[in-house]
C-alpha cells in the first residue's frame, strides 16, 4: 500500500501486521464465508427518545440515531454486527472494555433491525490488539 501510493508512509508505519493477521486467522473471519458481508455499513434512523434519555416525558418526542457500523454479516437467520476496536487491553481487560461498548452496539442493532425488519442474532466486538471475539 505506501508503494502503490494509497497510504502515506507513516500511515503504513502506524500498522501492525500481526493484528491483521490475528483477524484473519479468527473464527470472525471464518463466519464471513457464510454470509453476505456489508462494511462501513452508514445509517440514520429515528428512534423514541425515552429510549436513549429516560427523562423525557413525551412518548412522541423521537431522535435522530446515526452511525457507521464497522461490519454487518446478513445470513439467513438475520444479521451479526461486528465493530471493531483499536484499544490497547489486555486479554483479561477486554471484557469488561466490552461491556463499555456494549450501549453503542445495542444502538446499532436497533438501527439495522428497523432498517432491514429482520432480527439480529449476535453483536460482537473485535479487540486487534488481543485478537479476542467478544459478544455483547
Amino acid at each position: 500500500m505506501r508503494e502503490a501510493r494509497i497510504l502515506a508512509p507513516e500511515q503504513t508505519d502506524a500498522v501492525d501486521p500481526m493484528r491483521i493477521a490475528r483477524f484473519f486467522s479468527s473464527d470472525l473471519y471464518r463466519s464471513f464465508a457464510n454470509a453476505r458481508v456489508r462494511r462501513e455499513f452508514k445509517f440514520s434512523v429515528v428512534v423514541p427518545a425515552r429510549d436513549y434519555y429516560p427523562e423525557v416525558d413525551d412518548p412522541e418526542e423521537t431522535v435522530l440515531l446515526q452511525g457507521v457500523v464497522d461490519c454487518l454479516l446478513e445470513t439467513e437467520e438475520g444479521f451479526t454486527v461486528i465493530d471493531f476496536k483499536t484499544d490497547r487491553v489486555r486479554p483479561e481487560t477486554a471484557p469488561r472494555r466490552a461491556r463499555d461498548y456494549a450501549p453503542q452496539l445495542a444502538a446499532y442493532a436497533v438501527a439495522v433491525q428497523k432498517i432491514f425488519d429482520r432480527p439480529i442474532v449476535a453483536k460482537k466486538l473485535f479487540f486487534l490488539e488481543t485478537g479476542q471475539t467478544i459478544e455483547c
